[in-house]
């Protein structure tokens, strides 16, 4: 399949996948990424329970 994505050509599942999120599942998705981004720049420890 062609990409109708001019700068991503390779990215069309990826980006309908989001496209067809509901409201709330986009804003809990970024509200994720926030958190995770939050985490990269502060660092994080992993919970021991976690291994």
């Amino acid at each position: 399949m062609e990409s109708q994505l001019p700068l991503m050509p390779d990215c069309d599942e990826e980006f309908l996948r989001l496209a067809l999120m509901s409201i709330d599942e986009l804003e809990a998705h970024v509200a994720r990424l926030e958190r995770d981004l939050s985490d990269i720049e502060n660092g994080f420890d992993i919970p021991p329970d976690a291994e």
